[in-house]
């Protein structure tokens, strides 16, 4: 999915990424990346003709609403275990939480506890531990 953004106006222009090269190339300002072809949904107003555009990829999305933590709450062990650190209410030490770990942006990742109702929307977690 992509979102072309005329910040001019504050329009946006829904589009799909229809293709990407197998293989890097060099811009004339000598910066290196795989060229794409962005396909918007409906032609775009002429008036655009010329313009820049932001363009916004979703790289991936989940397809229901997922539980969410900073990045910096998730820890791992040496025998490959992924956890948070819980802050139950009333507590004054944490507890250690399974998890297995998905999707990560913008400092967060999508966890799911490993047992279903250890951990919930709402709950504390320690970070940077």
């Amino acid at each position: 999915v992509v979102e072309l953004l005329d910040e001019q106006t504050n329009t946006t222009y829904p589009a799909i990424l229809s293709t990407v090269a197998d293989n890097p190339t060099t811009g004339l300002d000598g910066q290196s990346g795989y060229r794409a072809v962005i396909t918007p949904d409906e032609p775009l107003p002429v008036e655009l003709t010329g313009a820049n555009l932001r363009v916004t990829i979703s790289a991936a999305s989940t397809d229901t609403p997922t539980l969410v933590v900073p990045i910096t709450a998730i820890s791992s062990s040496a025998d490959g275990t992924t956890s948070v650190s819980v802050l139950l209410a009333g507590a004054s030490d944490p507890i250690l939480v399974p998890v297995t770990a998905g999707l990560s942006a913008d400092g967060f990742v999508a966890i799911e506890p490993l047992e279903a109702d250890a951990l919930g929307a709402g709950d504390r977690v320690v970070v940077g531990r």
